[in-house]
């Protein structure tokens, strides 16, 4: 009876780890990196957007990038004519400072669009016009495919921008 109660107990103890180590698996789908040439290639959109050196901005997306504005959506000569529109109106862009960025690398493509690399910044924007200035937290997320930005999210507060094109 004393081996059968052991058997058992050796069997549970046996199972309960076996079990254990199941649910310690990770179930990690990518990886993120802190550093990488993928997130200094992105930053070069909000440091050549904010100088006004929109030639160099034009060359860092493929010619069919598409671009999701606050979720308006819009191709990359619709997001230079903001550039334009807002440069017309006397306002400048300052970039403040890159509060986080990161890349984040998924082990599965997206399939609509093909790419696994995405790179997401948040930083801090300064609109001026005359004495009037506003400054805003920007969030941009990127895809990047080939060497190029395919696509772009851009999230921000842009009622106080609105009222600067005025």
């Amino acid at each position: 009876m004393k081996k059968l109660l052991s058997s058992l107990l050796i069997l549970t103890i046996f199972a309960s780890c076996n079990s254990a180590k199941e649910n310690k698996t990770p179930t990690n789908d990518g990886y993120t990196l802190q550093k990488s040439e993928n997130i200094e290639f992105a930053k070069k959109t909000l440091i050549s957007a904010a100088s006004g050196d929109l030639d160099t901005y034009k060359s860092l997306y493929s010619d069919t990038a598409i671009f999701y504005d606050n979720a308006a959506k819009e191709t990359l000569q619709q997001n230079i004519e903001v550039f334009n529109q807002m440069k017309a109106a006397g306002i400048s862009i300052k970039l403040e400072k890159f509060d986080a960025v990161f890349e984040a690398v998924d082990n599965v493509a997206n399939p609509e669009i093909g790419t696994n690399d995405y790179i997401f910044i948040y930083c801090t924007l300064t609109f001026s016009k005359g004495d009037k200035k506003i400054t805003i937290p920007f969030h941009q997320a990127n895809a990047l495919k080939g060497g190029k930005i395919i696509r772009e999210w851009d999230f921000y507060d842009g009622s106080a921008i609105s009222e600067l094109m005025k």
